[in-house]
């Protein structure tokens, strides 16, 4: 399902103003207008949900939700967070306001350690299963079990972890021990072949298309984030390194790359063009999966960068609409990233002492 509507910008001195007129029922624009821009984190050695603001990094609110927590994503309605579990292989809901707990909203139908969650072109929901290699898919209004969409083992599939609906519509998946993504037709859960890999990767993690329409996958075990050409998989480079247990990512409304550090128990910011260290954006617990409550760009239409002073075309969602240049508190680069000399080989130079 595509949502389709018609935007409208009115030139008026230095500001833009955008009409939009979204197709009722699509559900890519239903959260449209709603988002906080706050960074949401899920613990899974304390199994707290960590609500940050977006631009200070102080906290708004840390709920206990049980245990396990690996993985969330935003509901269609705006209002939901739904959090994978990886002990009780189930699926939670939590009300994105307060953080209070709402109760299982997906389980059973084969579903074993539930890590990767990610809601569909079609709005249903869709989780890994780690323990069966596969991914499963529920109703993403009732919860109810549909059908195993990737089947076990598929295309060689082991110990599934991440995914991710890419701007093609496609699946993207990665393994917990590998060094692969793979990619499976987003309609039917047919195995498309591998994507992308590459020796500096070790036990990829999540993933996540950046602005400028390439794929960025961390490295659990390598302790980096490697870049991929978003259209060819082809390597490009080990964009950052020095992160103890890289795992969650984000690009924020600032336009950088977020990284949950596992082992480091922080949230690390790299500059999202040049992959320098700007900062330890907080000190969490056991971070693992992480999400920006932004809009979510309707296929064409407008999305706010603010990183630049012009108009650009994003490949992931249309034009890029970009403010007049602010610095956002973003501090000098540190000298951390000194640790990826060579990165752009494929060889990460890493000092273990000295990693974030």
């Amino acid at each position: 399902m595509q949502s389709r509507g018609i935007i409208k910008a009115v030139l008026k001195g230095v500001f833009i103003v955008l009409t939009i007129f979204p197709v009722p029922g699509t559900f890519a624009t239903s959260a449209w207008g709603q988002a906080t821009n706050d960074l949401f984190i899920a613990s899974f050695s304390t199994g707290h949900l960590t609500r940050l603001d977006g631009s200070t990094g102080a906290t708004v609110y840390d709920v206990p939700q049980g245990t396990s927590l690996i993985d969330l994503v935003k509901g269609p309605d705006g209002a939901t967070l739904y959090v994978s579990t990886l002990f009780s292989s189930s699926v939670i809901r939590v009300d994105l306001a307060s953080g209070a707990p709402l109760g299982v909203f997906a389980s059973g139908g084969g579903l074993s350690t539930a890590v990767g969650v990610a809601f569909g072109p079609d709005a249903n929901l869709y989780v890994a299963s780690r323990d069966t290699s596969s991914v499963i898919r529920y109703d993403g209004s009732t919860g109810s079990f549909i059908d195993t969409f990737v089947p076990s083992g598929s295309g060689g599939l082991s110990l599934t972890e991440a995914l991710l609906f890419g701007p093609d519509g496609n699946l993207y998946v990665t393994e917990i021990s590998g060094n692969r993504v793979l990619r499976y037709n987003g309609a039917t859960g047919a195995f498309l072949g591998v994507f992308a890999t590459d020796p500096s990767l070790s036990g990829t993690r999540s993933m996540v298309f950046g602005p400028d329409g390439n794929l960025y996958v961390a490295g659990n075990s390598s302790n980096n984030v490697v870049r991929f050409n978003g259209s060819t998989g082809a390597f490009m480079g080990v964009f950052a390194c020095g992160i103890r247990g890289a795992n969650g990512l984000a690009f924020g409304p600032d336009g950088n790359l977020y990284v949950a550090a596992e082992f480091a128990n922080k949230i690390i910011r790299f500059d999202g063009t040049s992959g320098d260290v700007i900062d330890r954006f907080a000190s969490v617990t056991g971070p693992i999966g992480i999400m920006f409550d932004v809009p979510p760009p309707p296929p064409g239409g407008l999305r706010a960068n603010y990183r630049g002073g012009e108009t650009e075309r994003s490949r992931v969602g249309g034009p890029v609409l970009r403010k007049s240049p602010q610095s956002f508190g973003r501090r000098r680069p540190t000298a951390l990233h000194a640790l990826c000399s060579g990165a752009l080989e494929g060889q990460p130079k890493l000092n273990t002492t000295q990693q974030d």
